[in-house]
């Protein structure tokens, strides 16, 4: 739901009009390293997929995994099946990061909001 959410507000973002995107023939001039786990990005991936927020659903499991692992440059994992075995058997969360990506992101929201109200005080 989450990525969902970031997904949609992130298509509002591209079509407003003072949105600065690079075109298409140009490639960026930087580049993404993934610093946390494989097995991170493999959530992330699956629950794209979960969700179908690429190409609106009509894409494999396997091509979600492949887009987001060379995205970044990472061993694609031969057998991710066996992960998601194992990330639906976790006892605590089946989806530990995005667990952790929603708490981090209220946390910055709350710091925010807290920030804002603190603004609104002194002005």
């Amino acid at each position: 739901m989450i990525l969902k959410c970031t997904l949609d507000w992130l298509h509002d973002i591209e079509n407003q009009p003072n949105f600065d995107i690079l075109p298409e023939n140009e490639p960026p001039d930087f580049s993404f390293y993934w610093t946390g786990t494989a097995i991170d990005l493999l959530e992330i991936a699956l629950s794209t997929h979960a969700t179908g927020s690429i190409n609106n659903g009509n894409i494999t499991i396997k091509e979600v995994v492949y887009f987001y692992f060379k995205m970044f440059g990472m061993k694609i994992p031969r057998n991710f099946s066996s992960t998601y075995g194992i990330m639906r058997l976790r006892p605590e969360s089946r989806t530990l990061f995005i667990d952790q990506m929603k708490s981090a992101l209220e946390l910055k929201m709350d710091m925010n909001d807290e920030k804002e109200r603190i603004r609104k005080k002194h002005h």
